[in-house]
């Protein structure tokens, strides 16, 4: 992973970069408005490239120095969101302890996943995250007050979203599922046996 991180951060990020540039340059000269409206548009979502690789190539690369408690990490990224005036998000937490890097690392993603799809398609006005210790470990769930949509529609299922949220669940030997009805919101919940807190980082 620090290699990826590194290759990443050093090739595909500086080609981007480089991209942006260019880009920059074009729209400062005088062009047709039109077309200086798309090479606006080019140039921003270049840069969004930019900022997202930079951040995974800095993940990849920091996996086994995350300093942070797991609900530190969780609370720091549902300030964001509302620091962005975007949704209010609601975070309760009981849960005393902290889990491994890598189980970490994948939980906050899989949070980051959810409130990323509900804050792009459900129109929602609220995000509440809880975490709890349980007898056996670590209870987790995530929902949304939006649209919701209908669970077994094909291409839901087969969504990378979603599929990318059930496996890294599965990496780390956590139960997963999810709900939604229409009008009334999505929820995922998820459960993690203190026997996997650690998982390969011991």
């Amino acid at each position: 992973m620090q290699f990826i991180g590194s290759e990443i951060h050093d090739s595909i990020s500086q080609n981007l970069l480089l991209a942006s540039i260019y880009s920059q340059r074009i729209e400062s000269q005088k062009v047709h408005l039109e077309l200086s409206g798309n090479i606006q548009d080019i140039s921003k979502l270049i840069t969004t490239s930019i900022d997202e690789i930079r951040a995974l190539s800095k993940t990849l690369m920091t996996v086994k120095n995350v300093d942070l408690s797991l609900t530190e990490l969780l609370r720091s990224e549902c300030d964001k969101i509302k620091c962005a005036n975007i949704c209010n998000v609601v975070m309760i937490s009981e849960f005393e302890g902290d889990v491994g890097a890598t189980v970490k690392l994948s939980l906050l993603r899989i949070i980051q996943e959810f409130m990323h799809n509900s804050l792009k398609h459900s129109n929602c006005t609220q995000i509440t995250l809880k975490l709890r210790n349980v007898r056996d470990g670590l209870a987790m769930d995530v929902c949304d007050n939006g649209s919701g949509f209908l669970i077994n529609e094909p291409f839901i299922n087969d969504g990378i979203g979603l599929l990318s949220m059930k496996r890294r669940a599965a990496a780390i030997g956590a139960s997963f599922s999810i709900v939604s009805e229409i009008s009334r919101g999505t929820k995922i919940e998820m459960f993690l046996d203190h026997l996997d807190f650690a998982f390969f980082d011991s």
